[in-house]
């Protein structure tokens, strides 16, 4: 199978088959396949961090913690994603060696390959899934985390954390994930193009 067309409706059978080659990583977003595409160093370094600082919280509640290259399936859905970021604290996520389907939280990083459509869509989804209780979206672009929360009445609720002091509650893991923590090492602005990385003078630093 060559390079999904986007202009092109696949079935679910079609994406099966190209998931089953390996490879590079692909989404189903109703009847389109998505390519994931390579993350840049700040889309990585946010990833890394957030998963360092929430890594030892999950570990004490007992839960799992899965970044980037793990599917999320939701049951009942021929839909197949890609978060770049999971938390699961259900038994069978545990025992599964083939994705998620009942994470607790999910967090993604904004970025140029992440449309308005493909966000709705992502959001339409994981706020279906039931057993959801917070859902994280971080701008790599400036300091800013959206966080939408499960209230006890089961709805979503919106908070926005804009100031590098600010931490998102965490509750059911009895932690918070400070903003500072995320964007440590991050330099705000735009990143360099690919040509003038080719141009960059990065010479021998060999010690």
């Amino acid at each position: 199978m060559q390079r999904p067309d986007p202009a092109q409706a696949y079935t679910w059978e079609a994406y099966l088959a190209l998931e089953a080659r390996g490879g590079e990583r692909y989404e189903y977003h109703d009847g389109e396949i998505v390519a994931m595409a390579g993350s840049s160093n700040r889309h990585n370094r946010i990833i890394g961090r957030t998963y360092a600082c929430l890594l030892p919280a999950a570990d004490r509640q007992g839960c799992e913690l899965f970044a980037e290259t793990v599917r999320l399936f939701r049951q009942g859905s021929e839909r197949y994603l890609y978060p770049d970021l999971m938390l699961t604290c259900h038994p069978l996520d545990k025992q599964s060696r083939n994705g998620v389907r009942s994470p607790m939280l999910i967090l993604e990083v904004l970025s140029a390959a992440n449309t308005h459509k493909h966000l709705a869509f992502k959001l339409r989804e994981y706020m279906k899934l039931p057993g959801l209780r917070h859902y994280l979206v971080v701008s790599q672009e400036e300091c800013l985390v959206q966080h939408y929360r499960k209230n006890s009445e089961g709805v979503f609720e919106v908070y926005l954390y804009d100031r590098i002091g600010q931490a998102v509650g965490l509750p059911e893991l009895d932690t918070e994930l400070p903003l500072a923590s995320v964007y440590a090492g991050i330099e705000f602005g735009p990143e360099r193009s690919y040509a003038e990385e080719e141009m960059a003078e990065y010479g021998d630093d060999t010690p």
